[in-house]
């Protein structure tokens, strides 16, 4: 009897209002278990090393390292006992996910189940590649959960601070809309230190230079917001678009690789040609421009669906095209072609 209690309370806290088993959210939430289990299954078997060893004359096998003819055996039971688990805990995580935002949010609603699923098509990346170009591993297997761990994490945090504040509308934290947008440029920040001819070490490790930059300036963008909106006495969510407009001209930060050159050879530069002058001119003009905006802004009195407004404006017109010459951009000729020079 006990047991059966335990079993009840156990489903009325996995029960979701609109994520329900027969729903879309439900479908789309096991495509995405089912490449959570096909990226970890695909991780393992890059990993997995089929081949002869040779030990005094003699062949022989470890643990870890398989005959060559053996490779098809072991990888279909690797497959048959991993992903249909993987899957299954994937699909209880996102049924404990809705729930907690259905008890964290109070007022939540389809929207916040939907981006939830979403973030679960994050794991097909790994295997809609080697579908496609027939090439796994162009991202790591970390950095896709890193970013799935990142982005629920940040949510479900969004939807607590908006439930704490149901009785004091100005303390209201910004929508998780604007959040995402300054983890962009937070991100740009970083590539810009990735490539910039100041700091060669941190082009060594770019994934977690992007992750940290993007992280210390949500951190610092959601904290220097609410400090300023009790000094100012404006709601927390008018302050942070505001603050956020001042962030975009940094995203311009990344533009200084149109005034360096390296020359590879073979994966090595042997040659290397800065204009040092044009790059300082372009940091200060950034930070001012930055800085400037920001003072502006603070002094207006504006709504806050007009300064999202602009915010997007400024988003999609100034940092989008940014974002897409770094991504598109590459010194070494050898590489594809640059569409941008």
């Amino acid at each position: 009897m006990a047991l059966v209690q335990k079993l009840a309370r156990v489903t009325r806290w996995l029960r979701c209002p609109y994520a329900g088993t027969n729903s879309l959210w439900s479908v789309l939430a096991w495509i995405g278990s089912f490449g959570m289990g096909l990226s970890v299954f695909m991780f393992l078997a890059r990993h997995s090393h089929f081949g002869y060893r040779s030990s005094q004359d003699i062949v022989a096998t470890s643990a870890f390292e398989f005959y060559p003819e053996q490779q098809d055996v072991w990888l279909y039971l690797l497959f048959v006992s991993l992903v249909p688990v993987i899957t299954l805990l994937g699909y209880g995580l996102w049924r404990c996910l809705c729930n907690l935002i259905e008890r964290t949010g109070g007022n939540s609603d389809r929207r916040d189940f939907t981006y939830i699923t979403l973030t679960y098509l994050v794991w097909w990346i790994d295997p809609a590649a080697y579908l496609v170009a027939h090439r796994a591993g162009t991202m790591p297997l970390h950095g896709i959960g890193l970013l799935f761990v990142l982005s629920n994490s940040l949510f479900v945090l969004q939807r607590r601070l908006s439930n704490l504040a149901l009785s004091r509308p100005s303390g209201v934290p910004p929508r998780f809309a604007l959040w995402v947008g300054v983890l962009v440029i937070g991100g740009m920040i970083g590539m810009f230190l990735i490539v910039s001819p100041f700091l060669d070490i941190l082009g060594r490790f770019p994934f977690w230079t992007l992750l940290g930059t993007a992280i210390a300036t949500l951190s610092i963008w959601l904290s220097a917001s609410y400090w300023l909106s009790h000094v100012s006495l404006q709601a927390w969510a008018v302050v942070a678009g505001k603050l956020a407009l001042a962030l975009i001209p940094l995203s311009a930060l990344p533009l200084e690789s149109l005034f360096w050159l390296n020359v590879y050879q073979e994966e090595a530069r042997v040659s290397e040609s800065i204009s040092w002058l044009a790059v300082v001119i372009l940091i200060v003009a950034v930070i001012f421009a930055s800085v400037a905006i920001g003072l502006i802004k603070l002094r207006t009195t504006q709504s806050e669906i007009r300064i999202r407004r602009d915010f997007w404006r400024g988003f999609f017109c100034f940092v989008v095209p940014i974002l897409l010459y770094v991504w598109v951009y590459d010194p070494n000729i050898h590489n594809p072609l640059d569409f941008f020079h």
